[in-house]
């Protein structure tokens, strides 16, 4: 899903650069975090799919959330 993703592929630490304590920065990128990871929003509505065959190195984004087992 579109949250695993993101998260694997670094937005929380890409928040974390911007202090909570500059209200006026943070608050819009912590909401716009929020719509995109949460599953009542776009983070479970919205799935990210790869396709590879015999790729020799794991892709930034799909280190957890894999579905590969189930196919």
């Amino acid at each position: 899903n579109q949250a695993s993703f993101l998260m694997d592929c670094g937005i929380l630490e890409i928040l974390g650069e911007t202090s909570p304590s500059d209200i006026a920065a943070y608050m819009p990128l912590a909401s716009a975090a929020q719509k995109l990871l949460s599953p009542a929003e776009m983070g479970e509505l919205f799935k990210v799919i790869a396709f590879s065959k015999e790729m020799p190195c794991d892709l930034i984004g799909f280190k957890s959330g894999d579905k590969a087992h189930m196919l």
